[in-house]
């Protein structure tokens, strides 16, 4: 998976809990000079890497108490799921914000 996507995805994790359509705007707006924007399926991909690296976590958010449950990482889910930074991926996107 293309390295610059990861960097920006850790880059928007390190400020909140998003969900995917979040990412994907966010990705997006980020990469605003590229001459397509990322799809979908690279974004799954993206992620699914940055979840095996133990850089991020995934989430659902149900009604009933807990209110946040971490759950594996699915690409059939992904409208459903909530994408948030280990301590790992947070050290990680800090050193990438301190060396830009």
């Amino acid at each position: 998976m293309n390295e610059r996507f990861q960097h920006a995805i850790l880059r928007i994790l390190l400020n909140d809990v998003a969900n995917f359509e979040l990412i994907v705007k966010d990705l997006n707006h980020a990469l605003q000079r590229e001459a397509q924007p990322i799809t979908r399926q690279e974004l799954a991909d993206a992620m699914s890497e940055l979840i095996t690296a133990g850089l991020a976590e995934a989430y659902l958010l149900p009604q009933q108490p807990p209110h946040f449950v971490k759950v594996e990482f699915s690409p059939a889910r992904l409208d459903e799921l909530r994408f948030q930074l280990t301590q790992h991926g947070e050290k990680a996107a800090r050193k990438l914000t301190t060396n830009n």
